[in-house]
């Protein structure tokens, strides 16, 4: 059990390293665009399908919230949004099955 474990965490670690020396400079650039457009009095729409419509509202929910620093709240909405207590990702997942076979 220890080997698969350790074999994993290992394997994790390569495959973000590997992303980050493919991907640092584009997320920068996106880091300063939406930089950028908060500067600007502008909104961040996060879109998401399925289970990704809960990822965007929990990104939504770091721009909105303060974790590590004190800051105002920055506006970020989840797109689809859903009602608190509809899941997210049910839902779109829903929805799009149900345009997929039309």
């Amino acid at each position: 059990m220890k080997d698969i474990i350790t074999k994993s965490y290992k394997e994790s670690i390569l495959a973000k390293e590997g992303f980050f020396k493919q991907n640092l400079q584009p997320i920068i650039q996106s880091a300063e665009v939406i930089a950028d457009a908060f500067k600007a009095d502008r909104k961040l729409l996060i879109c998401g399908n399925g289970g990704s419509a809960a990822d965007a509202q929990h990104i939504a929910a770091e721009f909105v919230n303060r974790f590590m620093i004190e800051r105002p709240p920055l506006p970020a909405l989840p797109f689809p949004q859903i009602h608190p207590s509809s899941p997210a990702s049910e839902m779109t997942t829903a929805l799009t099955r149900y345009f997929q076979n039309r």
